[in-house]
This record gives structure tokens, sequence and C-alpha cells, in this order.
């Protein structure tokens, strides 16, 4: 019984996160969508940090700076690409 409640929640929790994703991905467009998604892992080392009082390491702050680089590269293009592109 605890493995049906277990499947059960694991099945609608991802549901509902990928239904909400690709109601965000409609709303969005798709390239701010990919810089948000980008940046996750960081906000959620973060939040692991200081909700989960995890270490945060030295991978974990080299990860994070390529993150940091690649969302600055990727916004910084889309500030440079035509606006009518993401419509």
């Amino acid at each position: 019984l605890s493995w049906l409640w277990l499947v059960g929640l694991g099945t609608v929790s991802t549901a509902f996160a990928f239904t909400m994703f690709l109601r965000g991905l409609a709303i969005v467009g798709p390239v701010t969508t990919s810089i948000i998604t980008t940046a996750e892992p960081f906000f959620v080392a973060i939040l692991a940090a200081l909700v989960l009082h995890q270490p945060i390491k030295l991978q974990t702050v080299l990860g994070g700076s390529l993150i940091a680089i690649a969302v600055l590269v990727l916004s910084r293009q889309v500030s440079t690409a035509d606006p009518m592109r993401e419509q």
C-alpha cells in the first residue's frame, strides 16, 4: 500500500510540475525559459545550503560560477537579438 502512495505521489507531482513548466514556456517563450532552467541548479544549491544546512564545497562553487556565466552569456545574447525573434 505504501508503494502505491509513493508511485501516485511521484506521478502526480511530476505531472503537475511538467504541466506548469509547459504553461510557463508558452507564456515567457523558449529563450527566457532556457535561461531560467539553466539557473535553477544554482538557486537549488543556495537554498539547500540555507534551508537544509548542506555544505557548499569547492565543486559547488565552481559549478555555480559556470552556471552564472552561462546565464549571463545567454541573457546577453537575448538582449542583442531581434526582439521579434522570440515571439
